[in-house]
Parts: structure tokens; sequence; C-alpha cells
């Protein structure tokens, strides 16, 4: 399979869509229609985790991705209690309803917010890190 040729677009198109039917989940009263739209969550989010670990796969150099990716699983790993415990009070006080609609329109505005931030276009050029004979790590844009 080939790189896709707007990275950014994909990704943040993606998390755009699993935010839309994240809100949606707060209108729905059929059980039928709630897991067709939680599927499209889960759908949504690994076609931006996929590129996502791609990206940190191929510009990520050889001696620092175990680093890279065991802060990436800690601070996930982290941020489950924490969500919980917000998303549990959130829910308690206005209720589960709710909580979907603003979920999933923070995840909504913080991609529009983030597709418009110009340090998220070099989403689509090729970014290259690696070590100078200093051992400093080198981020070169625009290189493949």
């Amino acid at each position: 399979m080939s790189e896709p040729e707007n990275r950014r677009f994909l990704m943040l198109g993606s998390y755009t869509v699993a935010g839309i039917f994240m809100a949606l989940l707060g209108f729905v009263q059929s059980f039928t229609i709630l897991l067709i739209f939680i599927a499209g969550v889960g759908f949504s989010l690994i076609i931006f985790s996929v590129n996502n670990t791609t990206m940190y796969q191929k510009h990520v150099p050889d001696v620092l991705r175990g680093r890279v990716f065991a802060v990436r699983i800690l601070v996930s790993k982290i941020g489950m209690p924490v969500g919980a415990l917000v998303g549990g009070s959130f829910a308690e006080g206005f209720g589960i309803s709710t909580l979907f609609i603003f979920m999933g329109s923070l995840i909504i505005f913080v991609s529009i917010i983030t597709f418009m931030l110009p340090v998220f276009q070099g989403l689509d050029e090729g970014i290259s890190c690696y070590y100078s004979e200093a051992n400093f790590l080198i981020v070169d844009k625009g290189m493949e």
C-alpha cells in the first residue's frame, strides 16, 4: 500500500469524523444506531492511529524509537484513570448524553484548530531525524 498523498487531511479528517460520531452518540435512542456510531468512532480512530504509528516508525531514529513508544504508552496509560475520573464526574453532574456531545464537540474543535496550525503542515512533507557525529538530534524537513 502506498503512502497517502495528503496525510494531514487523512489523519485530522478521520479524527474529526470520530468526533462527529462521538457527538452523535449523545442523541441516539436506538441500540442498533448506537452500535453503528460506536463502530464509526472505532474505524475512524483506526485510520488515525495507523497513520500516526507509521509516522513514528518512519521518522523516529531507530535508537530512540523504543523510548518514544514507551513514553507514548506511558502517557496514554496515565490518561486513562484521569479521563475516567473527569468523565465520570462530568457524566454524574450533567448526564451521559451531554458527556458524549461535549467530548465529540471537543474532538471536532481540536481537529479543526490543529488543521489550521502551521506546525501541522509538515504532516504532508517528509521529515527525517538522524544523529549528527556529536550525538545531537537533527530534524530535517523536506528530506526523504
